[in-house]
């Protein structure tokens, strides 16, 4: 049968000492002892236990200053002592468990009240081990799963970076020609004469333009995923942005002969990445102005509230005239970006469809 705990005894008293050995060693418990309070010290320097029964009156050194001294080092702070002492009174006991004992017995004790305190302290103890095994074996996990998920994130942000260079690459690599491309086919389209050159010169001017759209979004995906953990947010006037991104959309405007009716309140503040924010606006505007019909009409105002602020753009796109699939997919990704930036920035972005013409973009704002 395995030992119920090993206990030491410590006792100047001899016969005290006999009698709770006989009881302990009765009820299958390990026993060691000392007749005094320095081989407490001696003991513990080889041995461990799971209690410590301590008498409190003994020569040179009582029970409660070996308590007290066992307390100041932080490996025993789990071992119980039981104090068994012939005082009884109130003071003694408040003393004994001011030096951090767990107990205190009177003599003459009673052998079942003795035994139950015994079990009950060195089960407390145990169940304290355990418990601190756990949480060490839990936080060492903690800790591996903490180093793992750091060396994922770390390639998740080397691999974020290098698709970052690739696409800010693919954009210039291929913007470059598509100006130059662009400049030719306007020169060939002004002085072709043949019906059948000018239908080709037209199929090659959508591809032209498409793959303008294409090296567009690339620049605008770079833009926003390389500034989207920018810290860099301030208050800026919404007009201010709005005039520089129409500043520089100003010839593609001009190529359709668009009309654009703006009603923005200048003083309507934005808090957030002022530059995300034009990213935004400018990407969602440039696919509207590459879907819309020439000649068309184009609202950009504002609308203040209590507690929020919107900027909305309204357009009325003609989707028998465009590849609906395309437009579909280039608006979604532009409104998936603006949903993104402005929940950065603490506010919101939706866009509205009415029977595929009618398109609403609305950017919201806190007041600030």
């Amino acid at each position: 049968m395995s030992s119920n705990g090993r206990i030491l005894i410590v006792d100047d008293n001899t016969k005290n000492l006999e009698i709770l050995a006989n009881i302990l060693n009765a009820n299958n418990y390990d026993i060691e002892i000392g007749i005094n309070g320095y081989e407490v010290f001696n003991w513990l320097k080889s041995d461990t236990f799971d209690l410590l029964l301590l008498d409190v009156m003994m020569p040179d050194i009582d029970g409660f200053e070996v308590c007290s001294k066992l307390r100041e080092d932080r490996k025993f702070d789990l071992l119980p002592v039981i104090f068994i002492s012939g005082k009884s009174d109130s003071q003694s006991m408040v003393r004994g468990f001011e030096v951090g004992g767990q107990d205190y017995i009177s003599k003459p004790f009673d052998h079942a009240e003795l035994l139950a305190r015994v079990k009950t302290h060195i089960e407390l103890k145990k169940s304290k081990e355990n418990l601190k095994t756990l949480n060490a074996n839990l936080e060492q996990r903690i800790n591996q799963r903490t180093k793992e998920l750091n060396v994922a994130n770390q390639k998740l942000t080397d691999l974020g970076i290098t698709k970052d260079r690739f696409l800010s690459f693919i954009s210039g690599e291929v913007s470059t020609p598509l100006v130059s491309m662009s400049k030719v086919l306007d020169v060939i389209k002004h002085s072709s004469e043949s019906s059948r050159m000018a239908e080709m010169i037209t199929l090659l001017d959508q591809s032209v333009n498409k793959l303008e759209r294409v090296s567009e979004m690339a620049s605008f995906i770079t833009q926003i995923s390389t500034t989207k953990t920018s810290t860099d947010k301030n208050s800026f006037a919404l007009i201010n942005s709005i005039d520089y991104i129409l500043m520089d959309l100003n010839e593609a405007f001009d190529k359709k002969d668009l009309e654009l009716d703006i009603d923005i309140d200048d003083k309507m503040i934005v808090y957030g990445n002022n530059k995300l924010f034009k990213s935004s606006v400018q990407a969602v505007l440039s696919s509207v102005i590459h879907a819309i019909d020439d000649n068309q009409l184009i609202r950009l105002y504002s609308v203040g509230e209590k507690n929020e602020n919107y900027l909305i753009i309204d357009a009325h796109i003609n989707c028998l005239q465009n590849d609906e699939n395309d437009l579909a997919e280039e608006l979604s990704l532009y409104t998936s970006f603006s949903q993104t930036i402005m929940a950065m920035n603490g506010g919101a972005f939706s866009i509205k469809t009415e029977d595929q013409k009618s398109y609403s973009f609305k950017w919201t704002f806190k007041n600030y």
